[in-house]
């Protein structure tokens, strides 16, 4: 069930975080005297996950669940809200889900006119992917406020579009609590999130009915709670978060009900593919186990697995595979039909390191 976010965002401080973390490619939300950048109009929303003020920002566990749900260098779009004294902001900000929908509201510029809306309207919408609270990140990305609150308690955004729902459209189709409709003229005064039973006919107006999630998004709160609990020290709880982690990374490498083993080449079902690590997960640094494009590869269970897991094979630096002496006669026929007769594309620039690592330290000559 999707519930629907409303963040009014029309004050000039407001409009300058929209267009810094949001979308920056909307010349009208820019705030006077602001001009607008050169290129701006054809930028990417949100910012990229290798971006040194995020990446550095950001927790492990949350990175890990943006990559997965992003990409590894994939774009984010980020707000936050401030938590405020009397908790209103807080205790919305915890009934949010990744896969629920937000929509931007406030007195921008109308699209359809051009001219600066009297009453407002819902100028923007996109998905949530992840929720986290973060006050280093929400400090480095927009400061504070005038009393020193920074805007910590935040959101990550897919699929930022630029809409237009005026206000008596959007009340008529929103319910109170009690089941009634909105007064018309009534103006969102504040961050706010609806759930489900108030806002089925929101979904179904026309801005909004042909906007669906990716299904990366619909994954995206299932690996938020999966990995989000596992964050101690204990024995159990490390057991867990390989588990969890491994399956964030099954996903990121296997979106599909089939692949390509990485070794031999050859085309299997998900049943018989395995996301094994080139460097094992044990000896990899924090950053080094979210690396999910270069740190690991699919790899058939039909010997590959076995093979490159037991240091019997390695991959050179030419991309071919080389075969331990210590391979029976049986065992290296496999290995000359299946793998050395052709090189090994899983050996990007990016995971070099990680198969120089393992033919040092795991291979047996």
């Amino acid at each position: 069930m999707t519930n629907l976010v409303i963040q009014p965002a029309s004050s000039e401080t407001s409009k300058a975080h929209f267009v810094h973390t949001v979308d920056p490619r909307h010349r009208d939300l820019y705030p006077k005297n602001t001009p607008f950048p050169p290129g701006a109009a054809t930028m990417t929303p949100g910012m990229r996950l290798s971006d040194p003020h995020v990446r550095n920002e950001l927790t492990i566990q949350d990175l890990q669940v943006l990559r997965a749900v992003h990409g590894m260098d994939g774009n984010v779009a980020f707000w936050g809200v401030t938590d405020k004294v009397g908790g209103d902001n807080l205790r919305n900000w915890t009934k949010i889900n990744a896969g629920d929908r937000v929509i931007f509201t406030g007195k921008v510029t109308d699209l359809r006119t051009g001219k600066p809306s009297k009453t407002g309207y819902a100028y923007a919408t996109g998905v949530v992917t992840h929720k986290f609270r973060n006050h280093a990140l929400a400090e480095r990305l927009w400061g504070v406020d005038d009393n020193g609150h920074a805007w910590e308690l935040m959101y990550a955004i897919a699929d930022v579009t630029r809409i237009s729902i005026d206000y008596a459209t959007l009340n008529a189709a929103t319910l109170k609590k009690d089941g009634t409709p909105y007064n018309p003229r009534n103006v969102p005064q504040g961050f706010d999130v609806l759930p489900p039973e108030q806002v089925e006919a929101v979904f179904k107006l026309p801005s909004l009915a042909d906007l669906e999630p990716r299904r990366a998004d619909l994954e995206a709160q299932t690996i938020e709670e999966e990995l989000r609990p596992f964050v101690g020290e204990t024995d159990a709880e490390q057991t867990a978060q390989r588990r969890l982690e491994q399956g964030a990374l099954r996903k990121h490498l296997l979106p599909g009900s089939t692949g390509v083993c990485d070794l031999c080449g050859r085309t299997f079902s998900e049943r018989f593919l395995v996301a094994a690590h080139i460097k094992p997960r044990s000896q990899c640094t924090g950053a080094e186990r979210v690396d999910f494009d270069n740190v690991a590869m699919l790899n058939c269970v039909f010997g590959c697995d076995a093979l490159f897991d037991k240091g019997y094979i390695a991959v050179q630096p030419d991309g071919r595979i080389k075969a331990s002496r210590l391979l029976s006669r049986t065992e290296m026929s496999y290995v000359t039909a299946n793998l050395v007769t052709r090189p090994v594309s899983a050996r990007s620039s990016g995971r070099a390191l990680y198969f120089d690592w393992h033919e040092r330290n795991k291979f047996k000559p």
